[in-house]
């Protein structure tokens, strides 16, 4: 029995998506399926539409892309984290006059 292959989608793809008009479960199935880093994306694609039915494979894709918000935003937070930690030792730089030798601020991405 053919397995499932790990589904997920970047979250660029899912800002891009028009979901005013029909989106074929194929085309959603290739783009998570490169999310994922699936090399031969077309013929995995083809086995899975062959060997699942619809739904199953719709609501693979719908967790697929709960995984890449819950993603971005934990990745957020880790930003955001990190972006108060350089300001509170910036602060405290301040307060003891070695700003000088405290390192730029980082670039987050």
């Amino acid at each position: 029995m053919y397995k499932l292959p790990k589904l997920r989608f970047e979250y660029a793809d899912i800002l891009n998506m028009d979901f005013k008009r029909n989106i074929d479960v194929e085309t959603l199935l290739k783009l998570a399926l490169k999310g994922a880093g699936n090399e031969k994306v077309d013929d995995t694609a083809q086995k899975c539409l062959e060997s699942f039915d619809e739904n199953i494979i719709s609501l693979a894709l719908c967790e697929a892309a709960g995984d890449a918000l819950t993603l971005y935003r934990a990745k957020k937070k880790r930003r955001e984290q990190a972006e108060y930690a350089w300001r509170i030792g910036w602060y405290i730089a301040c307060a003891l006059g070695t700003q000088r030798d405290y390192p730029e601020r980082p670039f987050y991405e």
